[in-house]
């Protein structure tokens, strides 16, 4: 069964996962869609395949800075 982690600090905003596919045209949105979610949500497990893991990365980064 799986325990439920609790992140006391970011009860700021409701937390979210997020997950990026490939792709030149996703990679092209990516910024702007992930900065308009950044302001509702604080992102908890990031990742992504090819152009969406560099995504992810720099994401987890912005993430990592703003805790």
């Amino acid at each position: 069964m799986a325990t439920a982690v609790q992140y006391p600090a970011l009860t700021d905003k409701p937390l979210c996962d997020l997950v990026m596919k490939g792709g030149i045209t996703s990679g092209v949105v990516y910024p702007k869609a992930i900065t308009k979610l950044a302001e509702k949500f604080r992102f908890i497990n990031i990742g992504g395949t090819s152009a969406g893991a560099i995504a992810a990365a720099v994401t987890a980064a912005a993430e990592y800075r703003r805790r």
